[in-house]
């Protein structure tokens, strides 16, 4: 039997949107060239990732604060 202890879990993250919201974010993702809502807002969140780290705001290239 395999041994699950090693697999890394990604868990899911929940937000709540209005429909005027997700749809608004439907049709950038689209603009964008993105193929989904997850995958476009993860594009955009390691776009400001990338910024905060330029501008020495984040502490390591791990994480923040919460991961020196």
């Amino acid at each position: 039997m395999k041994d699950l202890s090693t697999i890394k879990s990604h868990p899911a993250t929940c937000l709540r949107l209005s429909p005027e919201e997700k749809a608004l974010f439907r049709e950038a993702v689209l603009a964008d060239g993105k193929k989904s809502l997850g995958t476009w807002l993860k594009h955009l969140a390691r776009q400001r990732v990338e910024e905060l780290r330029r501008r020495g705001s984040l502490r390591s290239k791990e994480g923040g604060a919460d991961n020196p």
